[in-house]
């Protein structure tokens, strides 16, 4: 991976046995082969119609369902290869903002309180410049 590709998936595989009764379980593919590569600094849109793969892939990058085959790589760290406590060390550098922002952000917080509370669970920085920290955010993203 070059110094300026953030995340490169390469060949990614998602497959899931689905259980029929009495009958042999059926393999479906829910993502087969997909590869992109994400620049430093830029943003990637994931496309397709419903039931086409989208949330599944996002799943698989950030390992929170199993991948099948293929690699994951952020910033030169191999993510699919990651276990246990080394990948719950990783996941302090990315995660995933869910489609639905009612699960996603409390109503009854200030912008600034939704901000810093990831903070605050991954002990990022001290305490006394969290709020800080959060005001440099959100200069950055205006």
């Amino acid at each position: 991976m070059t110094d300026q590709t953030l995340l490169k998936v390469q060949d990614l595989k998602v497959h899931f046995a689905k259980k029929k009764m009495f009958r042999d379980p059926i393999v479906v593919h829910a993502v087969d082969g997909v590869n992109f590569s994400i620049p430093k600094g830029k943003t990637l849109g994931i496309v397709g119609e419903s039931g086409s793969g989208k949330t599944t892939t996002a799943l698989a990058v950030l390992r929170l369902v199993p991948i099948t085959d293929g690699s994951i790589e952020l910033a030169d760290q191999k993510i699919c290869e990651l276990e246990k406590e080394e990948l719950r060390k990783a996941r302090r550098h990315f995660q995933m903002i869910f489609q639905d922002p009612y699960s996603s952000l409390d109503p009854r917080k200030r912008v600034g309180e939704i901000v810093r509370e990831p903070l605050e669970l991954m002990e990022i920085g001290k305490p006394e410049e969290r709020d800080e920290k959060v005001r440099q955010l959100f200069t950055q993203v205006d």
